[in-house]
């Protein structure tokens, strides 16, 4: 599962060139010093999916003790794709939500905030706050660290995420223009989905069910 985690976050990242691309370059940076600047940024970033990971492996976890890894895997699998499939007009009311506009725009104005300041304390508070803006990638691998079902793994699948994306996002302001449009749309993100919500589908089918694992504690 590791491995695809990267794997999420490579390809993923050509989808984030339209969305966190953009503002990684608000990282106040010489430009003999780029590359240093670039992985201070990056390194809050994925400190910042690192942390989700262990967040997410413990409900992971949690919610083993009432669901086998194989139940987890086929649910999380139809959901995803039950979501990607929605009408445009139903996710748009998901985004447009009261609590997620809020917190997207006080995201927004703590970034603005770094975005004048220098200090490399201020370029890894910058990618920490970055790290927590909604994204469609980031969700699908969350939802690969919380079939995980482990506190340890969650947080390994979210930093292989991150290093996934790091060969775009560090070399954003050299390729990104380079990159065709078509990659950094919508569609990258609906096609990542519909992979991932059938490899778990699969995944899932093909795990034994365990007789007595993970299932309600009886009363004695």
């Amino acid at each position: 599962m590791i491995h695809s985690a990267f794997i999420l976050g490579l390809v993923g990242s050509l989808h984030c060139l339209g969305m966190c691309g953009p503002i990684s370059l608000l990282v106040p940076a010489n430009p003999r010093r780029y590359l240093l600047s670039r992985a201070i940024y990056n390194s809050g970033r994925i400190t910042t999916y690192v942390l989700l990971g262990l967040f997410i492996g413990v409900l992971g976890q949690q919610t083993g003790f009432y669901l086998s890894q194989k139940y987890l895997f086929i649910a999380l699998g139809v959901l995803i794709l039950t979501f990607t499939l929605l009408p445009i007009k139903f996710k748009s009311k998901i985004d447009q939500s009261y609590f997620i506009t809020r917190f997207t725009a006080s995201l927004r104005r703590g970034i603005s905030q770094l975005s004048s300041k220098g200090g490399k304390s201020k370029q890894f508070l910058f990618g920490i706050l970055n790290g927590l803006l909604p994204c469609g990638m980031v969700y699908a691998a969350l939802s690969g660290a919380f079939v995980l079902g482990s506190l340890k793994e969650g947080a390994l699948y979210m930093l292989f995420f991150g290093i996934g994306t790091l060969p775009v996002m560090m070399s954003f302001g050299f390729i990104g223009k380079w990159i065709p449009s078509g990659l950094k749309s919508q569609k990258v993100f609906i096609y990542a989905y519909l992979i991932l919500g059938v490899f778990f589908i699969y995944k899932g089918m093909h795990l034994p069910t365990m007789h007595g694992e993970m299932t309600l504690c009886k009363a004695p």
